[in-house]
């Protein structure tokens, strides 16, 4: 390590991080691979998943060989409802109870005071210059923000999800408003990120104390095309931190009436589907994963028809997800009252959104999709972007 990493020491503050192994890790362990390639000490405060089956310990050995020190804190204990332990029903009436549900920005505020206790721990050992925190969900920002005042170090934030979906990323349930909890942490920040120069622009329209210089920009990572086995079947891959048995449901009446359909899900999802499942018979046609690492997401994109994104009230897959599948160019489909938000600004070529989640709207989507995959060409790697967002975290460290 050199004297320059010594010098430079940030500390992450992300809810999720491998080994938790859902799509939800996927942008704290990018932001953590980043700076560590750019002699950044990382060290990263994040929830224990060592009690949930969506591990994968190879992913989380790969980031502590580049440097990267974790410091797990036990998980939030108000996380329930969940759309993979509850039915949607019981999540509405949550919404309908007006406390505590609106008084928080999302299920893991009492995250916030355990993750401010166990800083110190790192704090004591390290001189950190900066504390960068991953939103969503918004709770680790607050966590961020809250350890930044105590110590007096400054704050920066990554905002890697559109401001209109966040308060629909499940666990986060309900279109609660979080506008009050945006704009405290914006107004603390003295650096923000996010993922496209179309969601840097929103933020300046919506917040204007905000100006160009305070916000970089940190592109989602691109898939890596893999060589495509499956021919003659028609592979659907569909992707979320959790699924409710219900929302696939309509899906799930197309893979069984029409045998060339295979369904991919990586996913936490409801007990009720391995039941629903083997009810239709659909055993053989329909794989669930709750662990997923990106090379193994890449592996099934390249197998894949299609990527089937739901955006709706309840449940939206993270933007990095719909990113890394048009990168290496796989048909998009965007189902749900959001599914237009979710991918206003992807550069996806082959994209349709459907409005709503039903039978017949879903296989007129599938209908229209290509029989085979284009080639695709791997484009020239440019870090120029990454090269900034570390020279811009540098320039309001703390010294």
């Amino acid at each position: 390590m050199s004297e320059h990493q010594l010098e430079r020491t940030v500390l992450v503050v992300a809810y999720w991080f491998p080994p938790h192994a859902g799509v939800s890790s996927f942008r704290a362990a990018q932001i953590a691979r980043v700076l560590s390639a750019r002699d950044w000490r990382v060290c990263v405060l994040h929830a224990d998943s060592s009690s949930e089956s969506m591990q994968d310990r190879a992913w989380s050995e790969e980031l502590e060989q580049l440097g990267v020190e974790r410091l797990p804190v036990p998980p939030s204990r108000k996380r329930l409802p969940s759309l993979g332990r509850r039915s949607l029903a019981a999540v509405s009436i949550a919404r309908m109870i007006r406390q505590p549900f609106h008084t928080a920005p999302d299920y893991f505020d009492d995250w916030i005071e355990s993750a401010s206790v166990a800083a110190e721990h790192i704090i004591r050992r390290y001189t950190i210059n900066l504390v960068l925190g991953v939103v969503p969900p918004i709770s680790a920002g607050l966590a961020a923000n809250a350890i930044a005042r105590k110590w007096n170090i400054p704050l920066a934030l990554d905002i890697g999800e559109s401001v209109e979906l966040i308060p629909h990323r499940a666990p986060s349930y309900g279109g609660r408003n979080q506008d009050e909890s945006l704009e405290l942490l914006l107004r603390s920040a003295l650096f923000v990120t996010v993922p496209s120069r179309q969601e840097k622009e929103l933020l300046l329209r919506r917040h204007g104390f905000l100006t160009h210089e305070e916000i970089g920009i940190l592109p989602f990572e691109d898939g890596q095309p893999m060589p495509s086995s499956a021919e003659g079947v028609c592979n659907l891959t569909v992707v979320a931190e959790e699924l409710d048995v219900s929302i696939l449901r309509p899906l799930l009446k197309i893979v069984r009436s029409e045998s060339r359909y295979h369904l991919r899900i990586a996913a936490d999802v409801s007990p009720g589907l391995e039941r629903l499942l083997q009810k239709w018979r659909l055993s053989d046609r329909v794989v669930v994963e709750r662990a997923v690492m990106p090379a193994v997401l890449d592996r099934w994109l390249a197998e894949s028809a299609a990527l089937l994104a739901y955006a709706t009230p309840m449940q939206a897959i993270p933007r990095a997800i719909v990113h890394r599948a048009a990168s290496v160019d796989v048909p998009i489909i965007a189902i749900g009252e959001y599914a237009a938000a979710l991918v206003a600004h992807s550069n996806a070529e082959r994209m349709q959104t459907v409005a709503s989640n039903s039978v017949s709207a879903l296989a007129a989507a599938l209908a229209t999709l290509p029989p085979a995959r284009r080639a695709f060409t791997v484009a020239e790697r440019d870090d120029m972007l990454e090269r900034e967002f570390s020279r811009r975290l540098g320039m309001v460290m703390k010294l």
